[in-house]
């Protein structure tokens, strides 16, 4: 999700910074953290290996998008590792601090709206599995990736 605007500038406003070098595990899957943080330099992959081994990469995370969200609402385990894929910097909130941000209501509104867009999105990718040709699911596929 992009953070952007006066939710950024309040996310910043608490964060700290850390540095960290490609290939470094920023979050790892399965994990207790509930810490979320902004990428503010470089790129990371968000992924989860299957228990033969399997790597899948769920999404790329560029600079401005918040990673993390999922542990820090739930408490749950962490979903999915992020690691970098180059070196560069992120910065860091606690879950107490993050949901401190949820209640401001700019903040949660930015939040909601990253939300529906996720739901949207998956909801198209249940049907295009449930109903779509391989070779369809996979033109569209090169759709998103080309936009």
């Amino acid at each position: 999700m992009q953070l952007t605007g006066t939710a950024r500038e309040r996310f910043l406003a608490i964060a700290r910074e850390r540095s960290h070098q490609a290939g470094a595990t920023l979050i790892r899957e399965a994990d207790e953290g509930r810490d979320v943080f902004l990428m503010l330099a470089g790129k990371a992959d968000v992924l989860a290996h299957s228990p033969e081994g399997r790597m899948v990469i769920y999404a790329s995370v560029l600079p401005g998008e918040l990673v993390g969200v999922l542990a820090a609402i739930d408490g749950g385990a962490r979903s999915a590792s992020v690691v970098a894929h180059d070196d560069g910097r992120t910065a860091w909130v606690t879950q107490a601090e993050f949901n401190a941000l949820m209640m401001q209501p700019e903040f949660a509104g930015s939040m909601h709206l990253h939300f529906v867009s996720r739901i949207r999105s998956l909801s198209e990718r249940v049907y295009e599995f449930g109903t779509l040709l391989v070779r369809e699911r996979l033109g569209r596929e090169l759709l998103r990736l080309a936009h």
